[in-house]
């Protein structure tokens, strides 16, 4: 093989390489974005259940002061 051949072989190789890594990367990258969807669907239960909390010590407040 002569050097431009072999030249243009590795650099299908390190092609291929970079692809495989891009694509570990990619789902790494989806991983991470379903655990920010089921953060953000946490804080949104979290902040419902203050939410309540807060409305019901607001009613005791005022049966109290009653």
């Amino acid at each position: 093989m002569n050097g431009s051949a072999n030249a243009m072989q590795q650099t299908g190789v390190v092609v291929q390489r970079a692809d495989y890594k891009i694509g570990e990367l990619n789902k790494e990258v989806d991983s991470l974005n379903n655990q920010i969807q089921d953060l953000k669907q946490s804080n949104t239960n979290l902040q419902q259940k203050f939410e309540n909390a807060n409305a019901e010590n607001q009613t005791l407040n005022t049966e109290t002061r009653n």
